[in-house]
């Protein structure tokens, strides 16, 4: 080896090197023990029964970039639901999270019941109620991940 390429191999190394550990960092995927896997979905156009649901007009886009809040759970006919719709304050967030290129997110939480929403616009979306009135209801159990796809139907037709 001639001294140039040596001193360029001793500039660069560290280059190198910091960019070895980005990558790596950025293709680690987090690991959950128990907490949320979920997806956000955007549904555009008709879905009606008597259409053709693979129809192009309509479209099933990944909710890439969306921002997803965990809350703790809440009833949908709260005054704390009403503040998380609009975007004001209200209920303390527990956890918030940013959906890869999928529209896919997954969380970290101890095991309870938990309201999760999607920010939409200006406000906050949420597109389930469970039987005891709680408004994007999650339960999450000791050692699993409970899966949620949250469907972002504003733009489309039922």
């Amino acid at each position: 080896m001639n001294r140039p390429t040596v001193r360029h191999l001793r500039l660069w190394l560290p280059v190198l090197l910091s960019l070895t550990a980005l990558s790596f960092a950025m293709g680690k995927k987090e690991k959950a023990d128990s907490g949320i896997r979920g997806k956000v979905e955007i549904w555009e156009g008709n879905f009606m029964p008597m259409t053709d649901p693979n129809s192009a007009s309509n479209k099933i886009k990944p909710g890439a970039g969306r921002v997803v809040r965990v809350f703790a759970a809440v009833k949908a006919e709260s005054e704390e639901v009403r503040q998380i719709r609009a975007g004001e304050d209200g209920p303390a967030v527990i956890k918030e999270i940013v959906c890869n290129e999928q529209g896919e997110f997954i969380v970290n939480l101890p095991p309870g019941k938990y309201s999760v929403f999607v920010e939409e616009g200006q406000g906050w979306y949420s597109n389930s109620i469970d039987g005891a009135g709680v408004q994007g209801a999650v339960t999450v159990e000791p050692g699993k991940l409970a899966e949620l796809t949250i469907k972002i139907t504003s733009k489309a037709t039922f």
